[in-house]
């Protein structure tokens, strides 16, 4: 059976929910760029759909995750396109990797096929992982298996890292390599930000003194993560 090394990673909803939003300010702020600009790694969509809202990683390389939060509960799916469970251009008909949706409840069952989550009309995952608003816990097939040793598994040991180990100094590491910055960012800031203290200007600046807050005030009306300005 792959094991779903996120499975007892993530945190409950409404942490992972929080957490997101605070990712796609990341983004914008220490990136600099507006929510729709084409680079952007993380994404938070308060108003994606009636009653739901979407949380998007895309690394530009291939691999991406999306979050469905909705009244019937949250929906996590994953594509690590080196994973053996990926079946894009590798099945005649289209399908998933076999069992890796079992058990998943039916309020999510329209999310396989969403377009959203398909390219050139194939499905793309290699992760899922679930939990019911009734539930307590997270939730995954336990019936994926591989014909050969898989070194790569599902891809959810790393595809949500920045989601599940939250602390600021690894945080202040990976914006200061990705966006090639001189130093890493101010680590109070960035607890301060991740840890849910309102957004200020003062906040804003310390993490990025060129940032245009006018994108800042974009990203914030669109993830629905208050600010102070």
């Amino acid at each position: 059976m792959v094991e779903t090394a996120v499975l007892h990673a993530l945190p409950a909803p409404d942490q992972l929910r929080h957490r997101s939003r605070v990712l796609a300010l990341l983004d914008c702020v220490l990136g600099g760029m507006a929510h729709a600009h084409p680079t952007r790694t993380y994404r938070y969509v308060e108003d994606w759909r009636p009653g739901e809202s979407l949380a998007s990683m895309d690394n530009g390389a291939g691999d991406e995750y999306s979050i469905v939060f909705s009244s019937a509960g949250v929906y996590v799916r994953g594509f690590d396109h080196h994973s053996e469970l990926n079946t894009y251009g590798r099945s005649a008909t289209g399908a998933l990797w076999p069992g890796l949706t079992d058990g998943l409840p039916a309020p999510f069952h329209p999310y396989i096929t969403d377009a959203a989550f398909r390219f050139d009309e194939e499905p793309t995952m290699t992760v899922c992982v679930w939990q019911l608003s009734t539930d307590s816990g997270w939730h995954a097939s336990q019936t994926v298996h591989l014909d050969e040793e898989d070194l790569n598994g599902d891809g959810s040991d790393w595809l949500f890292d920045q989601l599940t180990d939250w602390s600021a100094e690894p945080k202040a590491d990976h914006y200061r390599r990705y966006f090639d910055l001189p130093a890493d960012p101010d680590h109070a800031a960035l607890h301060a930000i991740m840890d849910g203290t309102p957004i200020t200007v003062d906040l804003v600046y310390r993490l990025n003194p060129d940032i245009d807050l006018a994108i800042v005030t974009e990203e914030a009306a669109i993830s629905g993560i208050p600010v102070g300005f």
